[in-house]
C-alpha cells in the first residue's frame, strides 16, 4: 500500500500481483476505493522479448507506456569485458605469472 501521510492514515494506493511466473509477472495498482488505476508487467531479460527487462505500464483508456532496465551498450561491454578477463586469466595461468622470488 501507498499511504499519504507519515501516520499512515489515507491510502492512495494498492499494488496486487496478478500473476507471477515464466519470467513474467502482473502487477495492477488500485486506487483508494478499489478502482484501476493501471496495470504493470514486468519481463525477465532473455524471456522472449530481449536482452533486457522490460517494463509495461498501461492505464485504462490510456497509451501503453514501455521501458527497459539498463542499456544495451553497457550489457555488451560487461559480457566483452568478461570475456577477455577469462582470456588474460587463462593466458596467465599457463605461461605462469612471469615473476620470480
Amino acid at each position: 500500500m501507498l499511504r499519504a501521510d507519515e501516520h499512515r492514515r489515507e491510502r492512495v494506493a494498492t499494488v496486487v500481483t496478478r500473476s507471477a511466473g515464466g519470467g513474467v509477472a502482473t502487477f495492477q495498482i488500485l486506487g483508494p476505493r478499489g478502482e484501476l488505476i493501471g496495470t504493470v508487467v514486468r519481463e525477465k531479460a532473455l524471456r522472449g522479448r530481449g536482452l533486457r527487462t522490460r517494463w509495461t505500464v498501461t492505464q485504462p483508456g490510456g497509451p501503453e507506456m514501455v521501458g527497459y532496465k539498463g542499456r544495451i551498450v553497457w550489457w555488451f561491454v560487461w559480457w566483452l569485458g568478461a570475456a577477455l578477463v577469462a582470456l588474460v586469466r587463462s593466458f596467465s595461468a599457463v605461461n605462469g605469472d612471469g615473476q620470480k622470488t
